[in-house]
């Protein structure tokens, strides 16, 4: 026996609602002539779902057997096209499968991301009896479980409507009604996938609406890489779907690399081929979380074919990453104190400040980083309470961060060469404070431009300037988010406008940082660079967010001055331009003996013959583009203490000295001994540091 499975799309029967019967004899006649005496049974599962059993279905094909129901259609109806008829396949029947011995009501589902192994259920075969008591009692447990989720709403609404109609249908015998469902979840890595996948498996069967046994979950990742071709990966994929076609599965699919391409005939096919599989599969699709419009689309494409429900997840807000936390250490049986969580939330702004942060998966490995420290320092403490303090997480959290929460502008006091740009700060500080308490004067936005070579020491200002600006009340938090430009760019059309946006929703209250700003404007207008996109998005949420984030945009002047130009609402509202000049001979000798008398100790000649080296270097050098200023130094520093320590250890030396030959040996090496010629070559190691 055969199985024949046609389906049309929303939009044809929409035109002709009041036409179904027709439609349906049609189709119906059309079978019975194709397969005359062989058809046994005949359903119709949702509106323009068919199904036939067929006793022989001969020599017919599914080619031929599309071409003469769609022949069939476009003589009845004349707004009908080929493109409004999905899917027609034949499908093999198995032989059925022997009814396995009663199995406990409810098993333990795993979320595996497994395509291999036979299963122990089939949903033909599943009891069609009221759940037990015992069965009642595990839903209402993992009920609870997942109204106690962090987040997830949208599935938190599925999980109750689940277990609402769950009895209904059951009694009705009526389970096809749900389980012919797919779904498609809209959320971002780390978001809880597996999660949401491993409930709904544990839901579904504890309520007998799909029984379902151990490695009933199966994960597939529809981006082919580099290792396989795009056509290659969908038949094996295919394939490993059809070994497993008899038993009863859920199908996660991350369909993220095809977000704009699921009219192509190649994953169209794929997707006729998983809606012909029968009604063993419930397929859960997976997309980034994408902006609406975007979201729609999809919506559409994949409603043509599959009885769909979407559920969109926003990114975990700063609450819910707290409230996680709190619970996650309640649950190993820790405490923790308020400053202690405060210092938590900085170090995971830490993780959060480069644009790549994957929710609560970041979030559980900064917690057992902590946890293990905890474990570290107790080693040999009888003090048997669990508290997580301030101290603890200080471990943790970047020296600079903890030094730049304290001491705000005065750690401006303490850096070479910025005299001119602290007075600049304070200048603009007293605009805002005034145009803030005066109600006569607009309040000006707040959002800067930094211009400069690198390592003249823009980041660091841009750290300063939100804690200074949060102890006058004019940022709420003061924290610190860095990111390059190309940051803000999706890897998929419609992922970098809701990209953009929830990275600025970080930075609600505090400073965002995009370094190499520029990398975004490449003047093509033809829609295929994300970069205009990312602009967009971003302008937007700088006016709207105007008094309450600071975005601070650095790059070289010329780049900065050309992204202005093709971007004329975005100079309108970076209204402040703080140059950070080239450092000076002097001044970077400053840097580099201060570095020095941080760490070691040295031998008198030792600042003397530094201050030569440095004096040596000429004027046209230190002024070029390619000149990496502080970070020069820095390489410089380590490279000299490098040598000492290598000295130190070969002469056995007690303590290490930096000396003159530390220094001569560090200046020896080519990247240093470059700089005392006339060279327009790029000097230093650029972005290593």
């Amino acid at each position: 026996m055969k199985k024949c499975r046609i389906t049309l799309t929303q939009r044809f029967l929409k035109q002709n609602r009041e036409r179904t019967g027709e439609i349906n004899d049609c189709i119906t006649g059309v079978i019975n002539l194709t397969f005359p005496d062989n058809v046994i049974e005949t359903e119709i599962s949702k509106p323009g779902s068919y199904t036939f059993t067929i006793q022989d279905a001969g020599t017919q094909d599914n080619d031929s057997l599309r071409a003469i129901v769609q022949s069939a259609l476009s003589d009845k109806f004349s707004e009908f096209n080929s493109d409004d008829l999905l899917v027609v396949m034949l499908i093999p029947i198995k032989d059925p499968v022997p009814t396995p011995a009663p199995k406990p009501a409810v098993e333990s589902v795993s979320a595996a991301a497994s395509s291999g192994g036979e299963q122990s259920s089939n949903v033909e075969n599943r009891p069609k009896t009221e759940p037990p008591l015992a069965a009642s009692e595990e839903t209402q447990k993992i009920y609870e479980q997942i109204m106690d989720l962090t987040g997830g709403e949208p599935f938190k609404k599925l999980a109750k409507e689940i277990l609402t109609v769950a009895p209904r249908l059951i009694e009705e015998k009526a389970e096809r009604l749900f389980t012919s469902q797919s779904f498609l979840f809209a959320l971002n890595a780390g978001c809880g996938f597996a999660t949401y996948l491993k409930h709904l498996a544990e839901l579904l069967s504890a309520t007998q609406l799909f029984p379902l046994s151990k490695d009933s979950v199966i994960r597939i990742n529809l981006d082919p890489g580099k290792e396989i071709l795009e056509k290659e990966m969908l038949e094996q994929t295919k394939a490993a779907l059809q070994r497993r076609s008899k038993w009863s599965s859920i199908v996660a699919i991350d369909i993220s690399y095809w977000i704009n391409r699921l009219h192509e005939s190649s994953m169209r096919e794929f997707l006729y081929f998983l809606s012909g599989l029968g009604e063993n599969n419930i397929y859960c699709f997976r997309t980034p979380f994408i902006e609406k419009d975007m979201l729609k689309r999809v919506e559409q494409e994949l409603g043509d074919i599959f009885f769909l429900l979407t559920l969109s997840f926003p990114p975990f807000n700063r609450a819910e990453l707290e409230s996680y936390t709190r619970k996650r250490l309640e649950e190993d049986g820790f405490t923790i104190d308020e400053k202690a969580m405060e210092l938590f939330g900085v170090r995971l702004q830490e993780e959060r400040s480069d644009g790549r942060f994957y929710g609560l998966e970041t979030v559980n490995k900064v917690l057992d980083e902590l946890l293990y420290q905890y474990y570290l320092s107790t080693v040999d403490s009888e003090d048997s309470e669990k508290h997580i303090t301030e101290s603890l997480v200080s471990r943790l959290v970047a020296s600079d961060q903890l030094v730049e929460r304290e001491e705000g502008l005065a750690a401006l006091d303490r850096m070479i060469g910025m005299g001119k740009i602290k007075e600049q700060i304070e200048q603009i500080a007293a605009q805002i404070q005034l145009s803030r308490d005066n109600p006569q004067l607009d309040f000006p936005s707040l959002h800067m431009r930094f211009v400069g070579a690198p390592g003249t020491g823009k980041t660091t200002v841009a750290r300063i300037i939100g804690r200074y600006f949060k102890e006058l009340g004019l940022l709420r938090n003061g924290d610190f988010f860095e990111i390059s430009g190309r940051d803000l760019c999706g890897r998929y059309i419609g992922e970098t406008a809701p990209k953009t946006a929830s990275i600025c929703r970080d930075a609600y209250g505090s400073v965002l940082f995009i370094d190499e700003a520029y990398s975004l404007y490449t003047g093509d207008d033809s829609g295929r660079d994300f970069g205009r996109e990312a602009l967009t998005t971003l302008i937007s949420e700088m006016e709207n967010h105007r008094h309450d984030m600071l975005v601070i945009m650095a790059g070289y002047s010329e780049d900065m001055e050309i992204l202005m130009q093709g971007n004329r609402g975005l100079e309108s509202r970076m209204p402040y331009k703080i140059v950070f000049e080239n450092y000076s001979a002097e001044e970077l000798y400053q840097i580099f003996m201060s570095m020095v008398r941080k760490n070691f100790a040295y031998e008198e000649e030792f600042d003397a013959a530094a201050r030569e080296y440095f004096e040596s270097i000429p004027t046209e050098v230190l002024e070029s583009r390619g000149f990496s200023n502080g970070r020069f130094v820095r390489n410089l520093f380590e490279r000299v203490w490098g040598k000492a320590a290598l000295r130190m250890q070969l002469r056995k030396s007690p303590e290490l000295i930096l000396t003159t030959e530390d220094l001569q040996g560090a200046k020896n090496e080519q990247v240093f001994a470059e700089l005392q010629k006339k060279t327009g070559r790029k000097i230093g190691f650029g972005n290593q540091l």
